[in-house]
């Protein structure tokens, strides 16, 4: 279960509307590499690598498959399908935790 908000807040330029779900990660990416101020929050920093598969001992052990499986199959997929589209507004799992898609509807001329 994923705490939700009781009343809407906004924060610098982020709205979080009542009864959306938040979530503290108070040491996410939190290294002597950020930079002179690793236990400020900079939204901004410069670099700022991408959490996607996370990293350390949490890495994912799948991380490798899945870029080689976006890095071969969406190229190709563009090229057989150059008029490739969204058919319809995707549909997003209703959960705070593993954000995904339950449906991305496309469409395409034969």
């Amino acid at each position: 279960m994923s705490p939700s908000r009781s009343s809407s807040a906004t924060t610098d330029r982020c709205r979080s509307p009542s009864g959306s779900r938040s979530s503290t990660c108070a040491s996410t990416a939190r290294t002597s590499r950020a930079g002179d101020r690793p236990d400020e929050l900079d939204v901004g920093r410069d670099p700022n690598p991408p959490l996607a598969f996370s990293s350390g001992i949490h890495h994912c052990l799948g991380a490798a498959l899945a870029r080689l499986e976006a890095a071969t199959l969406l190229p190709a997929l563009l090229r057989e399908l150059p008029d490739l589209r969204l058919a319809a507004k995707p549909q997003w799992r209703d959960t705070f935790v593993l954000r995904g898609l339950t449906a991305l509807p496309v469409a395409w001329r034969q």
